[in-house]
């Protein structure tokens, strides 16, 4: 495993091994301005576009980010379209206790390009793993 970024909103982490990028929301993300959020996700699709891995683990338990309409529009076009170019087959979303943040996430997930990615939903980390690392027969 190494780490790719890691700051006081988030860690990225690549598994070579595995072709996987996983990432873990600090509960900092409560403070997070649209800006720190968006170049953030501007470095991810950099990774994304770099590494080209073929599983995401998205931990967002701790997020707490609530993005406005236009937001979400971006993020779908932009990080979920770089996710679909590039091929990504599996990504395993951990929800969130918090309500809102969850609805917020789903529907960026509902969006044009977020559709298109074989995503699934988990409240608990392992479990998304046991999901993200099983064969397809």
């Amino acid at each position: 495993m190494q780490i790719l970024i890691s700051n006081k909103f988030v860690t990225f982490e690549y598994f070579i091994e595995k072709s996987a990028i996983h990432y873990h929301w600090t509960p900092d993300s409560k403070a997070m301005e649209w800006i720190d959020y968006q170049q953030i996700m501007e470095n991810y699709i950099l990774l994304l576009s770099q590494l080209k891995p073929s599983l995401i683990l998205a931990d967002l338990k701790e997020f707490d980010f609530i993005a406005s309409e236009t937001q979400q529009q971006w993020l779908d076009n932009e990080v979920n379209g770089t996710a679909v170019n590039i091929g990504i087959s599996k990504l395993a979303i951990v929800f969130p206790a918090d309500t809102y943040a969850h609805i917020s996430i789903e529907l960026i997930m509902m969006e044009d390009m977020g559709s298109q990615l074989n995503c699934s939903y988990f409240l608990d980390v392992e479990e998304a793993i046991r999901w993200l690392y099983v064969k397809v027969q």
